[in-house]
């Protein structure tokens, strides 16, 4: 969110004005619907569903449920699989908090797994490596930092090992793809590019999976009976008017994301050795901005960046390892050795840098020439990597 104390902002929301949600809320006031999945709610599950980018092979079409919360849209995934208590999901040590924490709060095991070095993700392969090695119940890879995960590699993973696989797409709305035998979990926060404040999306191409996750959002209830104990994470009227607001200006607020992602690529691009972006992901677009610094510590960048008045954030940083609510967690890296190089190298040199819709191309190149002049500061001439 926004701190006044800084020139440039490290988040500013873009959410619809308030003249077009009033006929929205109009409706809510004439139908006096304000949740338990009223119209509006309803639309948006269609028009959300819609959005979703088309899948090789996938024939069925998808299912979006739409929650309360990301967090909520997680640990509804994770129920609606039906493990038994104690069973291990793996997941990378670099992402939010939220999957870890949902998995305890539904009686699995957390189990940490190392990331590519390039794309900053769990990749199949490595989770193939991991599910050889210890007896691992579900898998949930994370899109970090709104990195489309390749739906069609994690579905030939479920075909290969029978394993289930929830995708936690926090940020990747609209553009992760929905595979034919994967769930997604979306977040639809204010800070998201697709954001209405606060809400979620689980979306899959599953019937049975898609219905057990709304019954458990309405408190478990089917046909006036509870069947098995839910949670009451419903979307409301409210925040469903705002998504189906935000649905049709999407396009324009993913088009100004990608020019300053473009602009930030194109002004970093001289800094190689230096400074790093995220690589790959199909599309390549971003829910956030974050680099990786090669010649000094991310902390020491902040600090430059922030006495001229440029705010940054430290996202996924420190890793879940150095969390305490983590701690006991196993480490399932490469070779099966409990460690995970990759994630501890990347710990202390991730920054996240402005980036929102309000950027202008001189903030870009403002910030860009900070890092560099902060760079050679660092770095003597002879010095330099």
């Amino acid at each position: 969110m926004t701190d006044e104390s800084h020139a440039i902002h490290v988040l500013v929301p873009d959410l619809p004005k308030a003249n077009a949600l009033t006929p929205l809320l109009e409706r809510i006031d004439k139908t006096r619907r304000y949740a338990n999945s009223g119209p509006l709610a309803q639309a948006f599950t269609q028009v959300a569903a819609a959005l979703i980018p088309a899948t090789q092979g996938a024939n069925a079409p998808p299912h979006a449920v739409p929650v309360a919360s990301g967090s909520a849209a997680l640990e509804l995934a994770l129920r609606a699989h039906g493990l038994p208590p104690g069973a291990k999901v793996l997941m990378p040590a670099l992402g939010f908090p939220a999957m870890a924490s949902a998995a305890l709060r539904c009686g699995l095991v957390p189990v940490f797994a190392d990331i590519s070095p390039g794309s900053w993700t769990l990749t199949t392969h490595m989770a193939l490596d991991a599910v050889r090695a210890a007896d691992i119940a579900l898998v949930m890879p994370v899109a970090a930092y709104g990195h489309a995960l390749p739906a069609e590699d994690w579905d030939e993973f479920y075909e290969r090992t029978g394993i289930p696989v929830i995708m936690d797409a926090a940020g990747a709305f609209p553009w992760q793809a929905v595979g034919r035998n994967v769930c997604v979990a979306f977040s639809l926060h204010a800070t998201k590019p697709f954001g209405i404040g606060e809400g979620g999306l689980v979306v899959t191409r599953d019937d049975v999976l898609a219905e057990r996750v709304r019954r458990l959002a309405d408190h478990g209830f089917s046909h006036g009976l509870v069947s098995e104990p839910g949670l009451n994470c419903k979307m409301s009227e409210f925040h469903a008017a705002v998504g189906l607001a935000q649905a049709g200006r999407i396009d324009g607020v993913l088009a100004e994301l990608e020019r300053v992602r473009i602009a930030y690529a194109e002004r970093l691009a001289p800094l190689v050795g230096a400074v790093s972006l995220q690589r790959g992901g199909t599309p390549p677009r971003r829910s956030l901005l974050v680099m990786r610094l090669h010649a000094m510590a991310a902390d020491d960048m902040a600090a430059a960046l922030g006495r001229h008045g440029i705010q940054t954030r430290r996202w996924y940083c420190p890793p879940l390892t150095a969390h305490p609510a983590f701690r006991h967690v196993r480490l399932l890296g490469p070779d099966a050795v409990a460690r995970l190089p990759v994630t501890d190298a990347l710990g202390p040199t991730l920054l996240g840098l402005p980036y929102h819709t309000s950027l202008t191309d001189a903030d870009v190149a403002e910030v860009c020439a900070v890092i560099e002049r902060t760079i050679a500061e660092s770095h003597p001439p002879g010095d330099r990597p």
